[in-house]
This record gives structure tokens, sequence and C-alpha cells, in this order.
């Protein structure tokens, strides 16, 4: 069935509405008193000339309230209409009807529409049809959004070049340093972090995204599905920078990716296993044994875990007591602890690669 989408007028906030000045206004509801009073002060004869006076003032004012109250009954109509539509842009699997929402929203002076097209014309997951319709839409905006035309006409530029960092840099200098903030500033500089493959800064902004997201609800699940890719993709650096034997940076990656976790996440990837074998790597034994315990604590892994328990304890029992004598046991141990780790990270490693493979089939969203 075809979705006949409505026609936008510019819901602009700057418009004036259709009523006298606020001055004129404040006289006219005040003349009614001055009439009254007047009235009072007046002899019989100046009477009925008074009435009709009271009379057409107390018409006037009350003209005004109802042209105020219907203008604005209609702005906040074309907003909701507007929000329609993009929600629409967005969460709607109809090709056609999407680029009729694309062409309504470029009807409209709003922020809010011109980074839901323009996020749309840059995406290359989005049907050609729509990417087509959304690049009308913001051109037709341009000409009509005369405020925003140079910053339209610079993100197209960034876009058609793929400058990424470029566009950063424009959304964030043009809506996120002012008082109104918007769900899709935010969801645009999260996903180009993400093309930029910068996923610990994408992550802070698409829970931004999310945050606002829940006044209304323009993105349904999607941004939650990106910021599990950050996740996703933030695990792998650090697994991949362990098996490198890049251990200082995969400790600081396990970092990161703990902040924010669901206790479920964190105990399904095993953080603080992880991170106590980073310290094992480093020679760190006193930071490894609190992250083991941490692990055992929250039930990370507890059957590996427990298999570097006894080795900690040994090598922190001994402490600096152990003499000259004794250095050759201490080496033997920290072999051991050092071999215990790489076993451990393996059997984890594995198992995430098994996870993943059956979680391949469910695709992510677009935009």
């Amino acid at each position: 069935m075809k979705t006949f989408l409505p026609k936008l007028e510019p819901a602009n906030p700057s418009r004036q509405p259709p009523c006298l000045p606020l001055a004129m206004v404040g006289g006219f509801l005040a003349a009614p008193v001055a009439a009254a009073e007047s009235a009072a002060g007046a002899g019989v004869g100046a009477a009925p000339g008074i009435l009709i006076a009271f009379l057409v003032a107390l018409a006037l004012s009350a003209l005004i309230i109802v042209g105020l109250v219907l203008w604005g009954r209609k702005q906040e109509h074309l907003r909701d209409m507007m929000l329609f539509c993009m929600k629409y842009l967005i969460q709607s699997e109809d090709e056609a009807e999407r680029a009729d929402s694309a062409r309504a929203l470029g009807q409209a002076k709003d922020p809010g529409a011109l980074l839901t097209l323009a996020n749309l014309t840059w995406d290359d997951e989005e049907p050609d049809a729509v990417r087509k319709a959304a690049s009308e839409a913001l051109h037709a905006m341009s000409d009509r959004f005369r405020k925003h035309a140079k910053l339209i006409a610079d993100l197209e530029d960034a876009a058609e070049q793929r400058d990424f960092r470029r566009i950063i840099e424009i959304i964030t200098a043009h809506f996120e340093r002012g008082e109104k903030k918007y769900v899709q500033s935010a969801y645009i500089i999260g996903r180009h972090y993400m093309r930029l493959e910068r996923y610990a800064d994408a992550r802070p902004w698409l829970e931004v995204a999310e945050f606002r997201n829940r006044k209304f609800n323009l993105y349904g699940n999607r941004i939650r599905r990106w910021i599990t890719v950050c996740n996703s993709r933030l695990l792998k650096e650090a697994d991949d920078m362990f098996k490198a034997a890049n251990y200082q940076e995969a400790r600081e990656r396990y970092a990161v990716l703990g902040q924010g976790l669901s206790d479920a996440d964190q105990r399904r990837w095993a953080l603080y296993l992880c991170s106590a074998c980073v310290y094992c790597k480093l020679g760190d034994y006193r930071d490894a044994d609190q992250a083991l315990l941490h692990a055992l604590d929250h039930q990370h892994a507890t059957d590996l875990a427990l298999t570097l328990t006894p080795l900690l304890q040994e090598i922190l029992g001994r402490g600096e007591k152990a003499g000259a004598a004794l250095k050759e046991q201490v080496e033997q141990i920290e072999r051991a602890i050092d071999e215990r780790a790489s076993s451990i990270m393996e059997t984890l490693v594995a198992g995430r690669a098994s996870g993943q493979a059956s979680r391949a089939a469910s695709p992510f969203p677009s935009g």
C-alpha cells in the first residue's frame, strides 16, 4: 500500500507568528482595563462610546489569543510530521516510501532533518534510490535553508572525498557546541569514527546518541547494535595486540573495553582474566593477582583462572626473601606463569572465534 506523506512546510523557530508585535499585544490586552477605568470616571453621556471601545478591545484581545494558540498548534503539528518523516525514513524497509520521506524532509528548515538527510547521502550501505532521494532533498533544503547552505556544501564536499575526519569536525563545530544537541549529530560522529576504525572514540559518541534517542526513538535498536560492534572490534584489537606481544597496548585496550560494559558481557569475555594474563606477561604479578581475584569473584572463566592461581600465589609468597640460591626456581615459576597466561588466552580467543562465527548470520544495521 502506498503511504502518502504529508507536505512539510518549514517549521522555522525564528519565524514570527501571524500576530502583532508583543508590545502591541500587551497594549490590546490592557485596553479593556483602561476602558473600564475610563467608564468609571466619565459621565453618563460618554458611557455608550466607552462601552463600545471596551467591547472592541476585548474582541481584539480574544482574536490575538486565539491566533497565538492556533499558530502554536500548527507549529507543533509540523514538528510532529517532520519527526514522523525522519523516523519513517530511517526505520522503514520500503525503498520507494523512504525516498518519498526524504523528499518531504527536503522541504523543512530544521537541523535535525538536515543531519538525517546528510547521513544517508554518504552511507554506501543504503540503497541507491534512497541515497539519491536524500541527496536531491539536501540540495532542495540548501536552497530553502540559506542559513546552512554553506554547511551543506561543505558536508557534501567532504563526503565526496571520503574525508571522515573533516565530517566529524564540521558536525562537532556546528551541532555539538550549542545549547541544543541532536541525536543525529552524535550518531554521525560515532559512525564516522567507526569508519576510521577508531572504535575507542566511536563508542562514547554512540552511547551519547543512545541516551538522546530515548526522547524520541528515532533509531530504534540500531545504536545499541553498533555499540555491540564497537565492543567486538575493541576486543579483537586487544586480543591481536596480546598475540603480537604488545602487552602494554593490550592492557590499555582491555581497560577501555571494560568501561561501560554490562556484567554479563564482561563475564562472557572474561575481561578480568584477560587483564590478569596481560599483567603476567608484563611481570606485574601483584596486579595480576588482583585482576585474578576479580575474575574469580565475578565468575570470569573460573576453571581457567584457577589454573593460574597457585602459580601466582607461589611467586608472590616468595617475595623478596628469595635469594640467589633460589633464583633458578623463581625463573622456572615465571616461565610457568608466562606459558599458563599464553595458554589461557589461546583458549579464550578460540572460544570467541567460534561464538562470533555462530552469530555471523545476524546482519547489522546500515547507516
